[in-house]
């Protein structure tokens, strides 16, 4: 929850899902529903992680902090910086940058092939940036909500170093 900028990125488009799944960045896993998705007995939808009651006092942790601490909007800052410095690698490297996407920190590029990608992923993190592989040629970006504007710039600057080296 929170990396596109909202809460939930369903909300981006004005969608009313009948299921909504998370995980991972919200400490917990689990589900919400509208009522007609309700099991007709309860427990049928639970695993591992679903409903444990410490890790919902962790997931409400989390939340409070999201809130008090306006994560979301420094996710929507962070993410303009990032979405300005990709397109901007788009026009400045035609020919390695392709299809720059993303909605707040929740973004990603494409290069031109599955070696050159790997290649790039180990220059950055020699160079102090991890980020990952996806598919056969996609770079994924998934910092965390407290990554900053400035913590942004400073990745940008060592993609563009390593990006010219090509």
């Amino acid at each position: 929850g929170g990396s596109t900028g909202e809460m939930w990125c369903h909300t981006h488009f004005g969608i009313k899902p009948d299921i909504v799944s998370f995980s991972k960045k919200m400490c917990s896993g689990g589900i919400y529903h509208n009522m007609e998705h309700r099991p007709p007995h309860p427990g049928r939808i639970l695993n591992t992680w679903v409903g444990d009651p410490h890790k919902i006092i962790l997931l409400e942790q989390v939340v409070k902090t999201i809130k008090q601490d306006n994560l979301l909007e420094l996710t929507r800052q962070s993410g303009e910086v990032m979405m300005t410095g990709l397109n901007q690698f788009h026009k400045q490297f035609s020919g390695l940058v392709s299809n720059v996407r993303g909605r707040g920190t929740f973004c990603a590029i494409d290069l031109p092939s599955t070696a050159t990608r790997d290649k790039f992923l180990v220059d950055c993190r020699e160079s102090g940036v991890h980020l990952g592989g996806c598919g056969e040629s996609t770079v994924r970006f998934r910092p965390s909500l407290t990554f900053t504007p400035q913590q942004a710039g400073i990745m940008l600057d060592v993609m563009e170093q390593v990006l010219k080296k090509y």
